[in-house]
């Protein structure tokens, strides 16, 4: 096992679409979490205060980590036709999508720390 992220991709599909699929990285560099992490937390510190204030936002958390793992995509709009992947189309999916949310939930599988979660050794 190496101490460097793999550059391997993990494919998301779904079965009622077989030939729409989203790449994603196999996992998120340490680069890619602090990208993630100044993204969606800010922290405040005020001279006397015991504590640090640090806000979440919330609404950034599903595009920011989407925005850093999609790597490819082969989807189609309305009409059918094929959409290229463009990193700047990501803020336009469909978070309702049964593909778009396949492919959120396997960014958690594949970085649990992301959602709080201790990896499993095995």
């Amino acid at each position: 096992m190496s101490s460097f992220v793999s550059k391997k991709r993990d494919r998301v599909t779904v079965a009622e679409r077989p030939d729409e699929w989203i790449d994603l990285k196999a996992r998120l560099s340490i680069r890619d979490r602090a990208t993630f992490q100044d993204a969606i937390l800010t922290t405040e510190f005020q001279k006397g205060d015991d504590g640090a204030k640090v806000s979440m936002a919330a609404g950034q958390l599903t595009y920011k980590m989407l925005e850093l793992s999609i790597v490819d995509w082969a989807l189609v709009n309305d009409d059918g036709q094929p959409v290229p992947f463009n990193p700047a189309m990501i803020g336009e999916l469909d978070q309702e999508d049964a593909l778009v949310d396949a492919a959120i939930q396997r960014v958690v599988e594949l970085n649990p720390t992301l959602s709080g979660q201790k990896e499993s050794d095995g």
